[in-house]
């Protein structure tokens, strides 16, 4: 995450829940985390809605073992979004955009 300009590390504790596949997260405001699919040698997708001061937002989250994942897993991924309201002028590939490239691959 950038603040003020600046690469920062969040770290982040998800409780279980009731529900399988889905943890709570106290994170600017209460978050609903849910893992929609996962091949764990590949990539991992996450739906949050975050619940903040009375509004509700939603985000996916697709994270890949590679730097880049093919063309066919973020055309379903893009489907998958749509599938949630979000429509392809809101999905953001981070791969293609400054975000904090120092830390990618530091891990």
């Amino acid at each position: 995450m950038k603040e003020n300009g600046q690469c920062s590390e969040i770290s982040v504790i998800a409780d279980e829940t009731s529900q399988d596949d889905t943890y709570s997260i106290l994170y600017d405001g209460y978050n609903r985390l849910r893992i929609i699919e996962a091949v764990y040698d590949e990539y991992v997708l996450f739906h949050n809605v975050n619940f903040n001061k009375g509004k509700e937002f939603q985000v996916m989250f697709l994270y890949g073992r590679t730097p880049d994942l093919s063309p066919e897993i973020k055309t379903w991924f893009g489907e998958v979004c749509q599938t949630y309201g979000i429509p392809n002028e809101n999905i953001l590939d981070l791969t293609k955009v400054d975000r904090c490239l120092q830390t990618r691959g530091s891990y």
